[in-house]
């Protein structure tokens, strides 16, 4: 199947390929050199440092390269395969930036290979991200809302005669990349069932972190 890059992918392509060669080795070499992490923003924020970008184009470059390991390891293709493949999908882009002639391409085909043999760094980020946002839904951000709810007698017209407190706890989460919200109304009981779950799935993860790393099995982390 032939490979087609993304419209929105156009501009991040055209700035990668735009990139002075020395800050495309120094990508490069860091890349070869740095450990994987699971957030793409992690990485970002190491490699403004190294090729001195600010961390917006950091992260746009590394959106590109993700994206580029992922079609590559999609593909199935050897690495030589695969550059001849993406040279013709950047020739299909109606970006005349992204439209090489044999030298320049050649050049560029150098940082290429080096990117794609970089399975430590890119490679494992870009597999980790996809296992962990592998779901049907998707964690975003929670938020409770606490309110105090009178309980009023027979007549409506006297002062309550109680009061209850209900959170409601709203979780909001991705479906097919569309942000979507989810509401649940809780006690104060309910809060503390919570609240120990949590507290359990935090014991279990410390422990599988100590036990993979007496096996040298990297964890990583989203932060």
């Amino acid at each position: 199947m032939p490979l087609r890059l993304p419209t929105e992918d156009h501009p991040l392509l055209v700035k990668f390929f735009s990139l002075p060669k020395a800050s495309v080795k120094s990508l490069v070499k860091f890349l070869q050199r740095e450990p994987p992490a699971l957030m793409r923003e992690t990485l970002a924020a190491r490699v403004s440092k190294r090729i001195k970008v600010s961390p917006r184009d950091a992260s746009q470059l590394l959106s590109v390269v993700t994206n580029f390991f992922s079609a590559f390891r999609k593909s199935g293709l050897s690495i030589e395969d695969f550059l001849v493949e993406f040279r013709k999908a950047l020739e299909e882009t109606r970006e005349a930036e992204l439209h090489f002639e044999g030298r320049r391409w050649n050049e560029h085909k150098s940082y290429l290979v080096q990117i794609l043999k970089c399975e430590k760094s890119i490679g494992v980020t870009s597999k980790a991200l996809s296992v962990m946002t592998d779901h049907a839904r998707i964690f975003r951000d929670a938020r409770i809302l606490t309110d105090l709810r009178p309980v009023f007698g027979s007549n409506p017209n006297e002062p309550p005669d109680a009061a209850v407190i209900v959170h409601t706890l709203k979780i909001e989460h991705m479906v097919d990349r569309e942000n979507k919200d989810f509401f649940v109304a809780l006690d104060s009981l309910d809060l503390d069932r919570l609240d120990k779950v949590i507290r359990r799935a935090k014991l279990k993860e410390r422990g599988l972190k100590r036990s993979f790393s007496r096996n040298k099995t990297s964890i990583l982390d989203p932060c």
